[in-house]
């Protein structure tokens, strides 16, 4: 396996898959939901993206979101 997190051009390198291993309450069955990872340029977190498009989180994600919804999951997450 190579590791490439100090390589100056792992921003270069294409997208792999992943799967968020994390449940975030406030949408739904998001453990083992697919990812594209791509990483960026050493000392920036890798981005990463839902692949399913109609999971919420998805949608957000290529969409974004109000303001106002937000400020509703912001709350919701801190409470």
């Amino acid at each position: 396996m190579t590791f490439h997190w100090n390589d100056p051009k792992r921003s270069a390198l294409p997208p792999y898959f992943g799967w968020l291993s994390t449940p975030i309450w406030v949408f739904p069955d998001t453990v083992h939901l697919a990812l594209s990872v791509q990483c960026r340029d050493p000392g920036l977190t890798p981005v990463f993206s839902v692949q399913n498009d109609e999971h919420p989180l998805g949608a957000v994600q290529r969409s974004g979101i109000s303001k106002d919804h937000w400020h509703d999951l912001a709350l919701k997450l801190m409470a």
